[in-house]
């Protein structure tokens, strides 16, 4: 028997020595519970994912340097950590186990991600050969993130024809809404046609738009979920593995049937307590039982995580919401309370003359419930000033948006200097719905250094709203504010439905359209209405452009706009333009 530590660790991308250092103390606590193995998330070392950082030569070179180190002062307890790995034929996304001061091997991941956010392929090469890591006795596959996504590829079905005893998976694995589930699907198949336990240790935290979530599993041999850890947390799980008796001999060698030559490389490595090693305490592993979460819940986690990381790790300390009395203002607000402390978070009214005396009294009251700082400035006064110095230009025009538009402008701009001048970061406030069809203002109500609900349909944001209330056990968002059609009150009498159709049926188009792909036609032929969502789907053409210069959100969806997303600004192709 041996045991496993899976590290469910929140690394950052380019800190090299804070990453190196969270390794050597997560190790030092595991060797404690008498640990034999731990093993950390994909790329560890450098962070999950350094982009273009890998096209620099000296970055690379600075990432195994690190790794040499993490080996020099490797003990008894064998880790296994992620890292770029440069050879004379390439780049790799590699892992290697390290201990008694060397490393003991490397093996490179097989198969490569090149959808989504993903662009590994832009960077790496793929490896050949599957992984085996030998101790005492026992016999683990060795896995990076994508290699267990096909079960009938090399690293699955070498760790098959190998009669591995268990599958260890490095994973980056980014959040999205119903992903455990796909997971928990995935390496079933894996254990299955393994016929070993699974143990996936996988990334949490945020990076950039994406946030990774944890969940780290053990799955058994049957493909059943027998120990996992929290989410969107740091966690330690341990897991004791004995060898697999298989009375039936090997396991079915699935790679003549499907043309693989299945060719493996064996990491050896001792147990931690074998004649030499330090003696270690003794602890059973402390599983941790599948629990349920709302969907709600499991996002709301999700937006705190993303936006508490993209501050502290970019080095911003407080932050700036323009509080509007509306809905998606709110929630924002009450995220970033819980992400960073009412203590830095200040809450902004910009009143004007459209801004009604409910939505003023909503503001102040939200600021008070989250116990978080209150601006209020008026910018009647600005809006006739810019008026009166466009008036002659404006001449015989009529008032259209124009008018409307500089009152979002004037609020951006005072939002981005009390940025200037504190080094608060602005928190966007625009939902999914309306990037989608263009219903922002470009250098309005658009600025921002994280969209928060970026990638939060309008729907969803009700939903969350009701759920923070609920699970705070009293009424946060004020009611009225959830109750209140939504408005973006920048002329008299303004309401949402006077622009866009009912937020129900206009989040179910755009689900259709943007996260599934469907063509207009289709579209069409499932909700009708023809007129209304070629109206739609137009105003989500035309709105690239100012998507394309929107600040990074949050990806909660299955697509997200930006990375997910990657539709050309100039695009002329359109269901009555084809040939």
């Amino acid at each position: 028997m041996i045991r496993i530590a899976l590290a469910q660790i929140n690394t950052t991308v380019g800190d090299l020595k804070g990453n190196c250092e969270k390794v050597l103390e997560w190790t030092e606590r595991a060797a404690g519970k008498g640990a034999d193995l731990i093993a950390f998330p994909e790329l560890t070392v450098s962070g999950y994912s350094p982009e273009d950082l890998l096209l620099r030569p000296r970055f690379v070179s600075d990432c195994r340097a690190a790794v040499d180190k993490l080996a020099s002062l490797s003990g008894d307890i064998a880790m296994a950590v992620g890292f770029p790995h440069m050879t004379d034929e390439g780049l790799f996304n590699g892992a290697a186990i390290l201990q008694g001061g060397e490393i003991q091997g490397i093996y490179h991941k097989v198969l490569l991600p090149n959808y989504g956010v993903f662009d590994e392929k832009r960077y790496f090469k793929p490896g050949e050969r599957g992984g085996v890591i030998e101790i005492g006795g026992i016999r683990l596959g060795f896995h990076i993130c994508e290699d267990s996504w096909e079960a009938d590829r090399l690293p699955t079905v070498c760790s098959a024809v190998a009669s591995v005893d268990a599958v260890l998976n490095l994973s980056a694995s980014p959040y999205a809404v119903g992903k455990f589930d796909d997971r928990r699907r995935i390496l079933s198949r894996v254990a299955r046609q393994s016929r070993a336990p699974v143990l996936y240790v996988n990334l949490i935290g945020g990076q950039d738009e994406i946030v990774f979530d944890g969940g780290s599993v053990v799955v058994s041999a049957e493909g059943e979920i027998v120990s996992r850890c929290g989410r969107f947390e740091e966690a330690m799980l341990y897991w004791d593995v004995t060898a697999v008796d298989r009375p039936d001999g090997p396991a079915e060698d699935h790679s003549k049937a499907a043309g693989i030559v299945c060719n493996f490389d064996v990491i050896r490595i001792r147990r931690s307590d074998e004649e030499g090693s330090a003696e270690s305490e003794e602890a059973p592993p402390a599983p941790c039982p599948p629990v349920c979460e709302a969907v709600e819940g499991e996002i709301y986690r999700a937006l705190v995580l993303g936006t508490g990381d993209y501050l502290r790790k970019n080095g911003f300390q407080k932050a700036v919401i323009g509080l509007s009395g509306g809905i998606d203002s709110a929630l924002v607000a009450a995220i970033a309370q819980d992400a960073l402390g009412a203590e830095n978070v200040v809450g902004v009214t910009m009143p004007s003359r459209f801004t009604s005396e409910e939505t003023r009294n909503d503001a102040r009251v939200l600021a008070d419930n989250l116990e978080i700082e209150f601006l209020e400035i008026p910018i009647g006064t600005i809006d006739r000033t810019i008026r009166d110095a466009l008036a002659d230009s404006f001449e015989g025009a009529d008032e259209n948006v124009t008018e409307e538009n500089i009152q979002a402008r004037i609020r951006g701009t005072l939002l981005m200097s009390l940025s200037n001048k504190f080094g608060w970061i602005v928190l966007n406030t625009g939902n999914k719905s309306e990037s989608a069809v263009g219903y922002c203002t470009l250098y309005g109500d658009m600025v921002g250094g994280l969209a928060v609900i970026k990638d939060v349909p309008k729907t969803i944001v009700w939903r969350l709203a009701k759920w923070r209330n609920y699970d705070a056990k009293k009424p946060l968002i004020p009611e009225s504010t959830i109750e209140r059609p939504p408005t973006a009150e920048l002329r008299a009498g303004q309401k949402d439905s006077d622009t866009l159709p009912d937020y129900e049926k206009l989040d179910a188009i755009l689900e259709a359209f943007i996260e599934r792909d469907k063509s207009e036609e289709e579209v069409i032929e499932r909700f009708g209405e023809e007129e209304m969502i070629r109206k739609i789907l137009r105003m989500v053409r035309s709105a690239e452009y100012k998507r394309r210069q929107a600040p990074p959100g949050i990806k909660i969806t299955p697509r997200a706009f930006g990375k997910d997303r990657r539709v050309p600004i100039t695009n002329r192709y359109s269901p009555d333009r084809r040939f």
